[in-house]
């Protein structure tokens, strides 16, 4: 009985170890899967290269984590106040707004590449 008792608490202490790993090991997805969204339908020309680099790479360089931003994305994040969480309306407008901004390109500003069916950068 007493050896029942032990296997017990030890199958319960290693459950609650493995949960506490296995938790503490994921990573949280913070995804706005509306921002790619609003992106392609202000600029349906542009939907085939949205998904060519895999959404969030227009705001996002590929292989990074999600905090870090290309350029256009950061141009993004401050039109929309420096907030994350913006939807609707409000991302329509940043857009538009960012549209005079310079891009990277010399001589560009990110409405010109769009203008041209180029993804912003």
């Amino acid at each position: 009985m007493r050896k029942l008792v032990h296997t017990g608490i030890v199958l319960g202490v290693g459950f609650i170890a493995c949960g506490l790993l296995f938790g503490l090991a994921t990573q949280t997805a913070e995804a706005r899967p509306w921002f790619p969204k609003d992106f392609s339908e202000k600029y349906p020309d542009l939907d085939d290269k949205v998904r060519e680099v895999k959404r969030c790479g227009v705001c996002h360089p590929a292989g990074e984590k999600k905090s870090v931003r290309n350029a256009y994305g950061q141009a993004m994040f401050e039109a929309l106040g420096m907030e994350e969480n913006v939807k609707g309306e409000a991302v329509g407008e940043a857009l538009e707004a960012i549209e005079s901004k310079p891009s990277s390109v010399p001589g560009k500003t990110y409405g010109d590449q769009i203008e041209a069916g180029e993804l912003p950068n």
